[in-house]
């Protein structure tokens, strides 16, 4: 914000003169910009008064909404109905709105200079019967009538009519006023993760997010590097352009936009990122970013020429410090760029394992960094300045590090806090962290503020309400803000509803960063608080406003009842509670978000996986299965798939099995397809009852079971003997069981490899060559993240079956594990030698 009277005092010695203008349009001026008039209290609608008149100077078109809207409240406040007028020289008996843009002024001789201001800002001066708001830009004159309507008592607190209040009243008197606001940060915006939603809530939405000044400059930074070197058009006849792991060229299926990366050192995919981002702004002049983020997740380019670009201490981490080779890589496209579009700028997401910074490299000034507030070095339950927080003490080292070599820092945050539906309401708490979280951005440089989010309005209301205001005024203090708040949403009920809030907030910070955050205990005691509040409502619209935040409340008690006793009866009450919420069009829950966590989805079906359907395979082993080898099934998480050879009329049965992880309760959803690649019979595991399956082959050939574990983790407990895990990157949950893969024939190299990404989590890879002798035991740590293991072949050893298995370390916990089947390997796992099947090449 530019401080107000000498801002005021500024513009106003600057954009009169007096010399040009007629003097009957230089009275209209000085009664109704008022420029050189002393400031007054302002009486727009007074009983037995006139109507006010609203005066647009400059284009009619497009100030005539702006002007009509300000007319819509102004007659639902007071029943006097002002009167538009686009001719400066109409006389009026009432008081007067004036509304312009500061070019159209000078362009029609009305004003002549005025002092740089940046984009969005506004002028809000009283004079003599007359108020003026003059903007920079549109944006800036909505912004500028929204604030004027807040100064007659108008408040925009969430989308949609309930989310408003609009005083009765017979009279609208305007305090002096002489302001220009402007924003502290040039980007602003609060988005929904979880796909689309429906047209009536996107349309409040967006209504919403201009009453609350959001917007700013239009930066693209979503992850979009698959789409700058798509597998449908590079996939065949340039693998150099997707990540060396393992020592092999690894081409992603064309269904899988994420856990890749490509080789971003390769002077062609920096063209041809320099050409996506010339031709974007071609044919979009009005953008302020072009995003370079990498692809949500890891799978990063091991090459030499990409690990020289990261820093020595990382170069033997797969996925932690690529910070600088992604630095590298936007500065090459930003320095071409600059020459096409030098006011244009790329942007890319500081985020998961790119989020370290570099101290070496400085950031191009056409390169806009997004830092994420996310992963190892996030916390939204406690401020980010919290002494007693260690992973935000470790996200302020990282902001520090980019202050030192970007000029331009965008922050990417979650401010609705990432909680699942047994803790949604603690989505409060992350209202006042942002609170305390936006003047350090803005003491820190951020030029702009992007946050992923979900519409719990019954939950984390306060959290878009807070985050509007202050990423338009980061330093004007909570206090006012809050008061306004509770005592605006509930009037009387205001100081319980404050209690219930600041008691979660309070409640939450006490129990960690994570959850689980409430007891029984605390739970009872909220509820009787929320009682306690509905008691004191008086309008319908206090009682409604409470009831949004007890069925969020009362959402909550379903899902941890379902949580700790799933059953098909919980499960099926808790989505017809959500259903009816839809319904309804109310805000309090997320329905979208409900459903992405809880209802069924088709099983994805990646390339790399349906291509096995049909695939001749033979097994390697003429070995009956021994007893027991069925249960000895690892818990996998997201999308494998598993090939069983068949004949025709022969059974497959078994079961699928959800193993849940903390409070995640999304079933397992799987789908047979037959050697065509055709799905005969589909279905889902869920946390509360498994997935039998009894399924006859109707021809002979290799069919393939897919599963979807979605957030949690899965197994499939085959009873066939020829079934095998297929893949080269299997994502492991937890201690696997020995695990058998073949080592090609006449192969003179053969290699497999561990990695454990999470900051804490480690595992230890224990080999066996085909004579059951243990040729390596190694373990990730804290000083590398990954175990490549070349494996010692010899003539005997080589077209032959081999094991391994993973534990859990000296140290850390044993988690999430992704393993690779690299060179020299056929890519299945089986959980017994009998069991290993392997593609038929003669």
């Amino acid at each position: 914000m530019l401080p107000p009277d000498q801002a005021a005092a500024d513009f106003t010695t600057q954009v009169i003169d007096m010399r040009r203008v007629p003097a009957v349009v230089l009275t209209l001026v000085l009664m109704t910009i008022a420029l050189s008039a002393a400031l007054a209290d302002v009486t727009l609608v007074a009983p037995g008064a006139p109507p006010p008149t609203i005066v647009t100077l400059g284009d009619a078109e497009a100030l005539a909404p702006v002007a009509a809207e300000l007319a819509e409240y102004i007659t639902a406040m007071s029943g006097s109905q002002p009167s538009i007028s686009t001719d400066p020289m109409a006389s009026a008996a009432g008081a007067r709105i004036v509304l312009g843009l500061v070019d159209d002024l000078i362009n029609d001789g009305i004003i002549v200079g005025a002092p740089e201001l940046p984009a969005e800002s506004f002028l809000l001066r009283t004079g003599e019967n007359s108020v003026a708001v003059v903007a920079v830009d549109m944006p800036g004159l909505w912004f500028g009538a929204y604030e004027l309507l807040e100064e007659l008592g108008c408040r925009f607190f969430f989308p949609g009519d309930l989310g408003e209040n609009v005083p009765e009243t017979d009279t609208l008197t305007l305090p002096a006023l002489d302001r220009i606001e402007s924003p502290d940060f040039i980007h602003r915006n609060v988005w929904w993760a979880y796909g689309g939603r429906p047209g009536w809530q996107r349309g409040l939405y967006v209504d919403w997010q201009r009453k609350a000044k959001m917007g700013g400059v239009r930066a693209a930074m979503g992850h979009n590097l698959m789409r700058i070197v798509p597998v449908t058009r590079f996939g065949q006849a340039h693998p150099e352009y997707y990540p060396l792991i393992d020592g092999q060229r690894v081409v992603p299926p064309e269904s899988q936009a994420h856990n890749w990366q490509p080789c971003t050192s390769n002077p062609e995919v920096i063209q041809l990122a320099t050409d996506a981002a010339i031709a974007y702004f071609d044919e979009n002049p009005d953008a302020y970013t072009y995003s370079l983020s990498p692809n949500d997740g890891y799978g990063w380019c091991q090459c030499d020429a990409c690990k020289a670009q990261d820093p020595p201490e990382y170069r033997e981490y797969a996925n932690r410090g690529k910070g600088r080779r992604m630095l590298l890589f936007a500065n090459a496209v930003a320095e071409e760029l600059a020459e096409k579009h030098p006011d244009k700028c790329v942007a890319w997401y500081a985020y998961a394992g790119a989020v370290e910074p570099p101290t070496d490299v400085e950031a191009h000034p056409n390169v806009v960094t997004a830092v994420a507030h996310y992963g190892w070095c996030w916390c939204n339950i406690h401020a980010i300045e919290d002494p007693d927080c260690k992973l935000n003490a470790a996200f302020r080292d990282v902001m520090d590090g980019w202050m030192k070599v970007a000029g331009k820092i965008f922050v990417r945050e979650y401010f609705t806090t990432l909680v699942g539906a047994t803790d949604v309401i603690a989505r409060d708490v992350g209202a006042y962290s942002l609170a305390a979280d936006m003047p350090y951005f803005k003491a820190h440089n951020v030029i702009g503020v992007n946050s992923e989010s979900i519409p719990d309005y019954g939950a984390g209301g306060l959290n878009y309400f807070l985050a509007a205001k202050l990423m338009w005024d980061a330093d004007q203090p909570l206090e006012p803000l809050l008061e306004d708040w509770y005592g605006g949403l509930y009037g009387p009920a205001a100081a319980a509803m404050r209690d219930y809030s600041e008691t979660i907030v309070t409640t939450c910070r006490s129990r960690g960063d994570r959850g689980a955050f409430f007891t029984q205990d605390d739970l009872d005691a909220l509820a009787a608080k929320l009682d306690t509040a509905a008691g004191l409502t008086v309008t319908d619209k206090q009682k409604a406003r409470v009831a949004m935040v007890r069925e969020a409340f009362d959402y909550m008690l379903l899902a941890r009842a379902y949580s700790e006793k799933p059953t098909k009866e919980r499960r099926e009450q808790l989505s017809a509670m959500v259903d009816d919420i839809e319904a309804g069009q109310r805000l309090s829950i997320d329905f979208v978000r409900h459903r992405a966590a809880m209802q069924y989805k088709p099983t994805a079906l990646p390339d790399n996986m349906a291509e096995f359907a049909g695939a001749l395979m033979r097994p390697v082993s003429d070995e009956a299965m021994p007893d027991g080898v069925a249960d000895a099934a690892p818990a996998l998480r997201g999308t494998h798939a598993m090939a069983v050879l068949l004949k025709r009329g022969e059974k497959l049965t078994g079961e699928v099995v959800v193993r849940r992880l903390g409070r995640y309760l999304n079933p397992t959803a799987w789908a047979i397809l037959d050697p065509a690649g055709k799905t005969v019979l589909e279905g889902s595991a869920s946390v509360e009852e498994n997935a039998a399956i009894d399924f006859v082959a109707e021809q002979d050939g290799t069919h393939v079971l897919v599963m979807n574990s979605s957030s949690n983790a899965c197994a499939a407990r085959i009873n066939n003997q020829h079934v095998a895990l297929v893949g080269r990157t299997p994502h492991f949950l937890g201690v696997t069981p020995w695990l058998y893969f073949y080592v090609l024939d006449g192969v003179e190299m053969a290699s497999i490899s561990l990695r454990t990404d999470a900051p804490g989590e480690t595992g230890r890879l224990t080999v066996r060559d085909p004579d059951g002798t243990i040729v390596t035991e190694e373990e990730t740590g804290a000083d590398r993240d990954t175990v490549q293991v070349k494996l010692p072949l010899t003539a005997d050893n080589v077209g032959k079956v081999w094991s391994f298995r993973i534990t859990g370390a000296s140290t850390g916990v044993c988690e999430d594990l992704w393993f690779t089947l690299g060179a020299g390997t056929a890519p299945t796992l089986a959980t017994d030698p009998s069991r290993v099947i392997v593609e038929d090449n003669g």
